[in-house]
Order: structure tokens, then C-alpha cells, then sequence
């Protein structure tokens, strides 16, 4: 089994090149009809989702319906972390917003215990309305991967 640690990142463009992110070189983008399959409701269906081989570790691309600006960001993260807070199995690992390439990122970090989960959840504005992306994988891989996660989101351009 290929650690992500030891996976070298590679620069995608997404959305038609208004998105850049680094992504690990091994993770392939399952095709629309998978994602349509998998997220039935056209409302709630990523744009954009790479997993690796084993789909234990997988990157979605969400455009929200949600109107924010770049300063914005932090209010959204309160309101973001408000919803998840009604979830029941979470712990938290941290949040914050910082700067990635002159763009405002909001992110949230998590572990859903119930499903050994670890989610990294980070946000921006893209046009005026907000995009999504979120980072899981199995919860007891992300502590050799945190470093690897960090350049992951430290990488994300936006138009």
C-alpha cells in the first residue's frame, strides 16, 4: 500500500481552470457517471472527486449555493462549524482562516468517530459564491499525512 506520505503531489486544475490545487499522484477523478450514481441529487453532488486505489483517502470539489465574498470566509466558518456542531460523534482538531495566495481560506478539522473518519474541510470564495473542498481519509491514517494534507490546502488557487 502506497502511504500518501510518500506520494508525490502533482498541480490539477478544476472548474474549467478557475480552481489549481496540488493533489496527490495517485488519486484518480472518478467519472461524472460514478459521482452521479454516488450523489443522486444533482443539489448535493460534487463537482470533482478523486480518490486513490483503495478509497480510503478521497478529495471532493463543492460549488455551495451559498453567495460569499472573500471576506466573508470567516463568517461562513462560524455558521459552517454552528451545523456540524449539532452533529452528534465529532471531535474537534481545529479551524481557523488564513490567507492561501492572496485568497481568504476558511477550514474546519475533524474525526467522525463513529466512522473513523478524519475530515478536512477548507473554503473560499470563487466568483462571489462559495466552493468546498473537503480532504477525508481513514482516521488513523491523517497523523502521518497531516503534513502532506497541510501542502495540499496551502496549494489552492482560486481565480
Amino acid at each position: 500500500h502506497n502511504l500518501f506520505g510518500q506520494d508525490s503531489l502533482v498541480s490539477k486544475t478544476f472548474l474549467g481552470g478557475q480552481v489549481q490545487l496540488s493533489v496527490p499522484a495517485s488519486f484518480t477523478e472518478l467519472d461524472p457517471k460514478t459521482v452521479a450514481d454516488r450523489f443522486p441529487d444533482p443539489g448535493s453532488r460534487p463537482a470533482v472527486i478523486m480518490t486513490d486505489k483503495e478509497e480510503l483517502c478521497s478529495i471532493k470539489i463543492i460549488e455551495m449555493p451559498h453567495d460569499v465574498a472573500d471576506n466573508e470566509v470567516g463568517q461562513y466558518k462560524v455558521f459552517h462549524m454552528k451545523q456540524m456542531k449539532k452533529e452528534p460523534n465529532i471531535q474537534w482538531i481545529g479551524d481557523g482562516v488564513k490567507k492561501i495566495n492572496g485568497k481568504n481560506v476558511g477550514f474546519i478539522k475533524v474525526i467522525y468517530t463513529e466512522k473513523n473518519t478524519f475530515a478536512y474541510f477548507f473554503f473560499t470564495s470563487l466568483k462571489g459564491a462559495l466552493i468546498l473542498f473537503s480532504y477525508t481519509c481513514v482516521d488513523k491514517l491523517w497523523p502521518s499525512m497531516e503534513e502532506s494534507i497541510e501542502n495540499i490546502v496551502n496549494s489552492l488557487k482560486v481565480e
